[in-house]
């Protein structure tokens, strides 16, 4: 694992880095299997227990691991340069992003952002973004893209709430709006009561929130 770094402090120790070591990237992808299933209900079309895309190959894999070797959280990066020589970004199987991408710089995208229950109170979120913020200023990113996933358990009420939040308080200007290519289906069945809202979806898995400076830029 290249790039590590520690952390003990009052909790257990943890390790962190980028990966490319198979059996890491394996475990980082059974702990979004687990995570993904179990807690945002997705149907992940699979019964290895294993979280894969096209795109894993081609993603940086960033880790945070305890003392046993066990992954606790994860997250990769698509470089802008390598997702345009395999076809886009991942947001663009759910989002047309053209008008996103003629803004000038060096994009990259965040996605599969993902932290096992028992940590999410400790250092490893902290380490886990550290590693990527050293990654963009690294490679000289300007904009950091992804989705943000939101659970669907209750029938699209929390995404619900959580769209009219973001689209009065946290939308982008009209050159870094998206266009969604799927409704989102319990705004679609109170079309009626959303056209005076103008609501916009944002993309999933970017693991930034209302404080970390990221901006809602997609219709749902």
């Amino acid at each position: 694992m290249q790039s590590q770094s520690t952390a003990s402090s009052s909790g257990p120790k943890l390790t962190s880095g980028v990966t490319t070591e198979p059996a890491q990237i394996v475990a980082a992808q059974r702990l979004r299997h687990q995570i993904f299933t179990s807690e945002y209900g997705a149907d992940l079309e699979t019964d290895t227990g294993i979280d894969q895309d096209r795109f894993d190959p081609w993603c940086e894999h960033f880790v945070v691991m305890d003392q046993s070797g066990e992954v606790v959280a994860t997250t990769r990066l698509l470089h802008g340069e390598v997702a345009a020589r395999i076809g886009g970004f991942y947001s663009e199987d759910e989002f047309d992003l053209d008008r996103l991408k003629r803004n000038p710089g060096v994009f990259a995208e965040l996605g599969r952002t993902c932290i096992r229950s028992d940590c999410r109170s400790g250092a490893a979120l902290s380490m886990l973004w550290t590693e990527v913020a050293q990654y963009l200023v690294q490679e000289g990113i300007d904009y950091l893209l992804g989705c943000a996933s939101i659970s669907m358990l209750d029938g699209g009420y929390k995404a619900w709430r959580i769209t009219q939040q973001v689209q009065q308080e946290h939308l982008a200007a009209d050159n870094f709006r998206v266009t969604p290519k799927r409704t989102l289906p319990h705004l679609a069945s109170h079309r009626a009561q959303t056209d005076k809202w103008r609501f916009r979806r944002c993309p999933r898995d970017t693991g930034l929130g209302p404080g970390s400076g990221g901006v809602h830029t997609g219709f749902p």
